[in-house]
């Protein structure tokens, strides 16, 4: 439906309320003069409440690059395409007042149609892809890990092997003295031990998903 005294065209207004992305248009003076009911949906916004300016309202939101960093209003693509610049594609995390957060995909372009010039403003919830995405990535470096501790558990066990190898040469040697024997026979028994928590933490975790 048209927002803010803007009426776009019929066939116009069905495309924009059903192309299933957020669009919104902001005239050269910062101020909204459209938003779909995608739009409105995705960020919250009833309908009865007045958007007013773009920088106004963008100030309750806290917009961070896919690195951490925090995107201030004047940098955002809305405001860099007002001044006239380019402003390429952005996936962005976004904290709304509530504290959730969404990961979104935007656009924003120059816009002049039917006597209005500004900025008109795409955007795609991007949160299911983007935390699939990380799973799957966290996925892959416990996959890294586990083959990195499978190898290290294999020379651990060879190390154990050599001590248990070394240990009965010595138990062998009959003038070893009783307290010496005494104490490779503890020797033995801790290594033994060793590598059987070795096999049982290998077993583990060859049983986990």
């Amino acid at each position: 439906m048209p927002l803010f005294g803007f009426q776009p065209a019929g066939l116009l207004q069905i495309i924009f309320e059903n192309i299933g992305a957020a669009i919104a248009v902001v005239d050269q003076g910062g101020n909204f003069v459209f938003a779909n009911q995608t739009a409105l949906d995705m960020f919250g916004v009833n309908r009865k409440e007045s958007l007013v300016s773009f920088d106004h309202w963008r100030q309750n939101y806290r917009v961070e690059d896919s690195l951490g960093h925090e995107i201030p209003v004047e940098e955002s693509a809305i405001m860099r395409v007002l001044k006239g610049e380019r402003a390429a594609s952005q996936e962005v995390r976004v904290t709304f007042p509530d504290g959730a957060t969404k990961w979104l995909l935007s656009w924003a372009y120059q816009f002049s149609a039917m006597g209005l010039s500004g900025a008109l403003a795409l955007v795609l919830d991007q949160t299911a892809e983007v935390e699939l995405r990380r799973a799957a990535a966290q996925l892959q470096r416990m996959e890294t890990l586990g083959a990195l501790a499978a190898g290290l558990t294999h020379d651990f066990n060879n190390v154990l092997d050599t001590i248990l190898l070394n240990v009965a040469v010595a138990l062998r040697d009959q003038t070893s003295s009783e307290e010496g024997r005494i104490q490779l026979e503890r020797i033995e028994t801790a290594t033994r031990k060793a590598a059987d928590l070795v096999t049982r933490l290998m077993q583990f975790s060859r049983t986990q998903d």
